[in-house]
This record gives structure tokens, C-alpha cells and sequence, in this order.
């Protein structure tokens, strides 16, 4: 299964299928705590398309975060704020990576193929980044549409505007 709330021009199409799972990913999480198959777990990484999209994420977080002593990564593009993100933020066990790709609306809109903002994304980060400034990681994926000096120079002064300088990049 695989939800995306974006379509990137750089993005295998499979993510951005709006395929929900066909089984219970809740039960199977059960399933493998009562085997002891998460004994030892040391991270868990959520991606595959926008995890925070998903039916369960919130409550698939705190069960694993109950259940295991892991470390979560988080691979989300951000357009959606999530408590369960922060939360993970806050207890030291999270941390999210996110790729912007853009300094301006319009090729952030060109490249990550919705309208529904840079500001967006980055307002989101920078809540994350009040929380723990280190727990976040900025990326910019260059490709021969967003590399032009100018959207570089947007995005570090978008960067700054947003509070996101002590993050990682």
C-alpha cells in the first residue's frame, strides 16, 4: 500500500497511488509484538509515499512507541502537520526528514505537482523545528527544474524566514 498527497516530478508513480492496505496494519503490528518479532528493534522508518496520510498513523505511533524502544524516522513532505509526529519529536524518539525542492510557490507547485504550498510546508517544519531544531532535516533534491541560482537563493531566504536555520540540511 502506498498514499501520497503529492506528485512530484521526480517521484516513482506507485507512491502516489492512493493504494490504501487490503489488510490491518494494526493488528499485524499486534501480532508481531505478542511474537516478540520487535524485540530489539532499534528504528522504525516510516515512508513509502506521505505516512501521515494513512488511517492509522497516529495510532500506529503510539502503539509502537508503547511497544518498543525504537527510534522513529519520519520521510514526510510536511504538508500535513502531525501530533504524533511532534510527540515523537518531544520524547527525543523522532525525527523527520523532509525535501522541499523549491524556494518559490510556483516551482514548489511545479515540482511537487499541488498548489497547496511551500508556505505550508514550511510553517509545518518549523513547528517541528520549535520543538527540536536538530530532529529535523531540510532537503532540496536538484534536478534540471529547481537548480537555477535564484530558487536556491529563495530557499535559504525561505529557510531563515521560517526559522529553520539550526535544522539540518
Amino acid at each position: 500500500h502506498s498514499v501520497c498527497n503529492m506528485r512530484c516530478s521526480y517521484c516513482d508513480e506507485k507512491y502516489y497511488g492512493k493504494k490504501q492496505p487490503t489488510y490491518n496494519i494494526k493488528q499485524l503490528v499486534k501480532q508481531l509484538y505478542t511474537s516478540g518479532a520487535l524485540c530489539g528493534l532499534q528504528t522504525i522508518v516510516w515512508g513509502g509515499g506521505e505516512p501521515v496520510v494513512g488511517k492509522e498513523f497516529p495510532a500506529l505511533v503510539n502503539l509502537l512507541t508503547g511497544a518498543t524502544s525504537a527510534r522513529h524516522r519520519f520521510l514526510t513532505n510536511a504538508l500535513v502537520y502531525s501530533g504524533a509526529i511532534a510527540d515523537a519529536i518531544a520524547s527525543g524518539r523522532g525525527t523527520i526528514t523532509t525535501s522541499v525542492d523549491a524556494g518559490t510557490e510556483e516551482k514548489f507547485a511545479k515540482i511537487r505537482g499541488t498548489v497547496q504550498g511551500l508556505e505550508r510546508v514550511l510553517s509545518n517544519l518549523h513547528s517541528y523545528a520549535c520543538i527540536n531544531p536538530h530532529a529535523v532535516t531540510v532537503k532540496y533534491i536538484l534536478t534540471e527544474n529547481n537548480m537555477a541560482y535564484r530558487e536556491l537563493w529563495h530557499f535559504k531566504d525561505a529557510a531563515i524566514k521560517h526559522g529553520l536555520r539550526h535544522c539540518n540540511f
